[in-house]
This record gives C-alpha cells, structure tokens and sequence, in this order.
C-alpha cells in the first residue's frame, strides 16, 4: 500500500509541477508525504531531469516487487508509447509481437484485451514458479471468448511487460527513468 501512495501522488502532482517550474515547497510536502507514510521509493521527473530520488528500503538500486500497482503503470507505459508513435493501438493482435500465435486461440487477443483484463487468460496456478512463464502463458488456452468476462490476470500483465520490452528502441536504454 505504501508503494501506491508515492506512485499515485507523482501522477497526481505532475501537472502542478509542470506548472510551478521547480518549487522546493510543493517537493519538500511530496518528500514529507512520503516518508511519513513509508513509502520504500520516490522519484520525481520534470522534463527528463530527475528532481527527488529516494530509497527507504535496501537503496535506490534495489528491485522489489510493485505487485498489483504495475498493472497501470505498464497500461500507462504503452499509452506514452502510443503518443510517441512507437506503439500501434490497442487493438493490435498479440500474433503481431507473437508470431508463433498464429494458430493458437491466443493470435487474436488484442493489448486492449491484455490490459482490460478481458483476454481470457486465466492465471495458471504455478505460475510465478515457471522458469519460462513467457512460454507458459503463450501455451494457455482462452477461457472465455475476448470482452466478454472480466478476469483478473498477472498472465496477462506479464505479456505486456515483455511487448513493452519489444516495443521500446533500443537507443532508448533500460533504465525506464531516463526513458520517460
């Protein structure tokens, strides 16, 4: 719950920023914020310059799982990639990013159905202990036909992450901090 707050808020907060140039109070109340409801990490981005970066918990290079909260920012990420012309539309087939969907049920789910939750990709039960869950979750068989049934699906969110990783330039570099 801690990680949401810091996210939400710099979401929340971004235009005011944009608008107020670099006012030290409004980052001073954000760090406050923060860290009075122990958020493990806050990063604040204006115009590709990083203004705050801290780490309560194991130091800023640390990977910890965001669990649940990714889901939007990885629907966020491909919006931005879409803005910037580097993502089609929602509505592009995952045979597109998959090409040995093409005569699986899969071929046809769309990145829209991926991020509605409405693919029809149930969460197998082993999933998070696969040694190869890209595989796995490309060999699943549709539970319900495309927006028909609301399921909730890491699955799917996993997918995302890796058409993410195929849709971002090289050039651009890992670091997502610098890429956006």
């Amino acid at each position: 719950m801690n990680r949401i707050f810091a996210i939400i808020l710099l979401l929340s907060v971004q235009p005011v920023l944009a608008k107020t140039a670099t006012n030290s109070k409004i980052l001073a109340t954000i760090v406050q914020r923060s860290n009075a409801t122990q958020s493990d990490d806050l990063i604040i981005i204006q115009n590709g310059k990083i203004l705050v970066r801290q780490s309560t918990g194991g130091g800023g290079d640390t990977l910890r799982s965001a669990q649940s909260v990714t889901k939007t920012i990885v629907a966020l990420t491909y919006l931005l990639l879409m803005r910037e012309g580097l993502a089609e539309s929602l509505d592009v087939p995952l045979a597109k990013f998959y090409p040995s969907l093409a005569v699986s049920e899969l071929k046809n789910r769309t990145v829209r159905s991926l991020l509605t939750h409405t693919s029809g990709i149930v969460d197998p039960v082993n999933l998070w202990n696969s040694s190869n869950f890209l595989q796995d979750v490309l060999s699943l068989k549709p539970q319900s036909p495309m927006y028909t049934t609301f399921n909730y699906s890491n699955a799917a969110s996993l997918l995302m992450g890796d058409i993410l990783d195929q849709s971002v330039p090289p050039t651009v570099g890992t670091d997502p901090v610098v890429a956006f």
